[in-house]
C-alpha cells in the first residue's frame, strides 16, 4: 500500500496521462500537489520508488521535468483506492444512520423501562 504522499503524487500523473501515453511532468507540477514542505528531492524521490515498484515506466529524465506513462498496476492502484474511498463514503453514510436508529431506540426502551418500574413502585408504596 502505498502513503499518501505517494498516492496524490500517483493520482497527480495519471490525471496528467490520461490518453494512455508519454506525458512529460515537470516536479514543480508533482510538488504542489503534495501541499507540504517538500523538496523536488522528495518528490524525485518518490517518483523513482513508483518507478522501481513498477507503477510507473519512465522514458527519460532530468533535473526539472521527467516524461513517464503509467503501467497497469499504476492504474490499477488508483482504481483500487477510488474504490476503497467510496465504499469508505457509503460505510460512513450507512454506519451513521444505523447508530442513530439505534440509539434513539436504545434511549427509548431505557426509557420505558425506567418508567414501567418508577410506575410499579409508586403503584406498591403508596397505593
Amino acid at each position: 500500500m502505498l502513503d499518501a504522499k505517494t498516492q496524490k503524487i500517483l493520482t497527480k500523473i495519471l490525471t496528467q496521462c490520461k490518453d494512455g501515453g508519454y506525458a512529460v511532468i515537470s516536479y514543480s507540477d508533482l510538488l504542489e500537489e503534495c501541499e507540504s514542505e517538500n523538496s523536488t528531492e522528495e518528490v524525485k524521490h518518490t517518483v523513482m520508488f513508483l518507478i522501481e515498484k513498477e507503477f510507473l515506466s519512465c522514458k527519460y529524465y532530468d533535473d526539472e521535468n521527467i516524461c513517464i506513462i503509467p503501467l497497469p498496476k499504476g492504474r490499477l492502484t488508483e482504481e483500487e483506492i477510488s474504490e476503497k474511498d467510496k465504499k469508505i463514503d457509503n460505510f460512513n453514510n450507512n454506519s451513521l444512520k444505523k447508530i442513530f436508529f439505534i440509539s434513539f431506540l436504545s434511549s427509548f426502551l431505557s426509557s420505558a423501562l425506567i418508567f414501567t418500574i418508577l410506575f410499579i413502585l409508586f403503584r406498591c408504596f403508596y397505593a
